[in-house]
């Protein structure tokens, strides 16, 4: 899918910016919980002191005495941190921390090019954090003094309780939470984007298939698995003001003119995949082309899965199988829908060699006989992305019609169909794109 243009992928975030900004919603929402009611507010002070300050009455200061005053800050920082006076404050101030948690707290920063020091405290309360910091500075000072015996150690400015909290910032968390979750979202949405290999719309299908797409069917929200079948549903009968009824009339006009203009007048219907619902577009299909007054038949030819005599109510001990078995006539294998224009025959039993059955001198003759008595035959056949079933019924017809599933069937198993059918010089007549989501605003909503 990596030929697809940055225009792609900016109608995809186009087509999900409401998903987008509701996720960078809740990462606000996220950042602002955490800030308000879940981290604890952190307070901030220091003091500072100027250390190696030599005891010169005249003023002189000799460099070599400043660089080396300048080295002993170091010396100084690692005092000011070291367990001992840790341990002395912890004990004295009763603080809940141990010494690792203690010099987490504690911040000891040296001032560049200077022979200041900045005892920075960070804690959960600003007054025991100006505490912290003063009694440090107090402790520092003492320990200096006894270890280095230098008394050149003056404090600058005492701590003072800050009633602002330096943490958390909400207003700062906020837009975080805001704009990671609206990166991730972008990226995670542009990634199964880039990995996606399924046929989505009429735009993939015409593009990466090559084939025109004569129909769009929308997704029946009715449509589930029970007992290793699916609940098929003649909803252009069911429903005839429905957006699904609507859109089998256009498909029932573009087979129209497409068989009118080819002379054709028997197609299979296929798909790649056994889950595509080409039973379910063949059965409203032939329903829809009936009531424009045209004798159509339908014959199940899927002899391993049948499923059109499920939809229609039927008998499965007479049909397709016993016709071509010789052990009926063909005018015993078929009926009439409600005294209408719509006639159906069932695959009958499943035989245990259907492709042999398929490729008999019987079908092809049966397809002659009952061209002269129908104005268009449907037969629905078995997946040819499965089977080769579907490829030997076409090749005795006029042409095949693809059912895809949008979001479910993959490119590469569509080519694979396409490729099936060119090789054998089928005529595919177009591709039916099933189970597509249509907005309310879309076009087959509208009445």
């Amino acid at each position: 899918m990596d030929d697809r243009g940055i225009g792609y992928y900016l109608q995809i975030l186009w087509k999900r910016l409401w998903l987008i900004m509701l996720i960078s919603f809740l990462g606000a929402g996220v950042g602002g919980y955490l800030s308000y009611y879940y981290l604890v507010p952190q307070y901030e002070t220091f003091t500072t002191l100027l250390v190696g300050r030599p005891n010169d009455p005249e003023g002189k200061l000799e460099y070599s005495e400043i660089l080396l005053n300048q080295q002993l800050v170091g010396t100084y920082r690692e005092i000011a941190r070291s367990k001992t006076i840790s341990s002395r404050i912890i004990e004295k101030l009763n603080l809940d921390c141990d010494y690792e948690e203690f010099r987490k707290k504690v911040d000891v920063i040296l001032l560049e090019d200077t022979e200041i020091i900045k005892i920075q405290v960070r804690y959960r309360d600003s007054t025991l954090a100006a505490m912290i910091a003063n009694e440090t500075a107090a402790v520092f000072i003492e320990n200096v003094k006894m270890l280095m015996r230098i008394d050149n150690i003056q404090i600058i400015d005492k701590a003072e309780a800050d009633p602002i909290p330096v943490s958390p910032k909400p207003l700062q968390n906020i837009a975080v939470g805001f704009s990671s979750a609206c990166m991730l979202a972008a990226f995670i949405i542009l990634l199964r984007a880039y990995m996606n290999n399924k046929l989505v719309d009429q735009e993939d299908v015409e593009k990466y298939i090559g084939i025109s797409v004569i129909g769009i069917v929308p997704r029946e929200p009715g449509m589930k698995r029970r007992a290793g079948f699916h609940e098929y549903s003649l909803i252009s009968k069911e429903n005839p003001k429905s957006q699904y009824a609507e859109a089998y009339r256009i498909l029932r006009t573009n087979i129209h003119f497409l068989c009118k203009s080819r002379g054709s007048k028997i197609f299979v219907v296929t798909s790649p995949d056994s889950n595509d619902g080409k039973s379910t577009i063949t059965s409203n299909l032939g329903y829809m082309i009936s009531q424009a007054d045209k004798k159509v038949l339908l014959i199940d030819g899927d002899l391993r899965k049948p499923t059109i005599s499920y939809i229609f109510g039927l008998p499965q001990d007479k049909g397709l199988t016993g016709v071509l078995a010789e052990d009926i006539e063909a005018e015993e294998a078929i009926y009439r829908i409600d005294d209408s224009c719509l006639h159906v025959m069932p695959s009958g039993l499943i035989p245990p060699n259907p492709s042999e059955l398929i490729l008999c001198s019987g079908m092809q003759s049966l397809l002659h006989e009952l061209r002269r008595e129908y104005d268009i035959i449907v037969i629905d056949t078995p997946p040819l992305g499965l089977v080769t079933d579907s490829a030997d019924l076409a090749a005795m017809t006029d042409g095949a019609v693809v059912v895809c599933s949008s979001n479910e069937t993959d490119i590469e198993s569509c080519n694979k169909v396409k490729l099936a059918l060119q090789n054998l010089n089928i005529n595919i007549l177009g591709v039916v794109l099933n189970k597509v989501r249509i907005r309310k605003s879309d076009y087959y909503s509208k009445k």
